[in-house]
């Protein structure tokens, strides 16, 4: 009976953990499509002329960058989730703790060394680099 609880336990526990991680990686793609959307808009009207256009421009620059913003802040503190699921999930689940062995000691740190933490910190750096040199070809 005990084992049973304990099994359903280790379960429930990994399906959050995935669902958590499906949850972030949907919130990626959602921001990164938007972004995307929006700079291909800025660029596109890039040959036009005129003051509306450019105070449009300068709008959409200023939405996406605070997009950025918010999309930056919901990956972080949605990663930090990940790494303690990732740490409970070390404690529970020893073939899960076998795999993650590299990484525990970053983890403990509140750090991870994944392709997700890469993803989190990363793209936004680079739609960010993508904003600037948009911005700076159309306003200088």
């Amino acid at each position: 009976m005990e084992d049973q609880a304990l099994e359903a336990k280790r379960a429930r526990l990994l399906d959050h953990a995935m669902h958590e991680e499906g949850i972030f990686y949907s919130r990626l793609n959602f921001f990164l499509l938007f972004e995307s959307v929006l700079l291909g808009s800025v660029i596109q009207t890039a040959t036009l002329a005129g003051e509306r256009i450019l105070i449009l421009q300068i709008m959409a620059i200023a939405l996406g960058l605070a997009v950025l913003i918010v999309w930056r802040y919901a990956q972080v503190s949605k990663l930090k989730y990940i790494i303690i699921l990732e740490n409970g999930l070390s404690k529970h689940l020893p073939e899960f703790s076998e795999r993650e062995n590299d990484k525990s000691l970053n983890m403990a740190k509140g750090k991870s060394d994944s392709a997700t933490a890469m993803i989190t910190y990363w793209i936004p750096f680079l739609v960010l680099m993508a904003w600037i040199g948009v911005a700076g070809a159309l306003l200088f």
